[in-house]
């Protein structure tokens, strides 16, 4: 009888032990569900942002080359008028030129 006891404590005492960690189980597979959860949103909201910055850096990328067609044309318009401001200084300065030199032969026509 002592030993139908002491099996039945033994028995009693493995299944307490086997319902504490099954509660231990439970436990620890709620809490790695949780972490599981929580790292899989991190990833999406890293995904999603590494996209928006994917789709933006492509974005300021095609707005740079943009700019620098831009500030080429700007210099070739600018070496352009440079050009044209330099001929036209050359113009003014022949037509000046001219000027004198019809001044002087009247000037000269009339002393003779």
């Amino acid at each position: 009888r002592r030993m139908e006891w002491s099996h039945a404590d033994a028995t009693k005492e493995k299944e307490d032990e086997i319902e504490k960690l099954r509660g231990e189980l439970s436990t620890m597979k709620v809490g790695w569900d949780g972490h599981i959860a929580q790292i899989s949103k991190e990833t999406v909201a890293k995904d999603l942002q590494i996209k928006m910055l994917q789709d933006q850096d492509s974005k300021l990328r095609a707005e740079m080359a943009r700019h620098k067609e831009d500030v080429e044309k700007y210099k070739h318009q600018l070496v352009q008028a440079a050009e044209r401001e330099r001929s036209l200084e050359q113009m003014k300065v022949q037509a000046e030129l001219d000027w004198q030199q019809r001044c002087e032969e009247i000037e000269r026509s009339q002393y003779l």
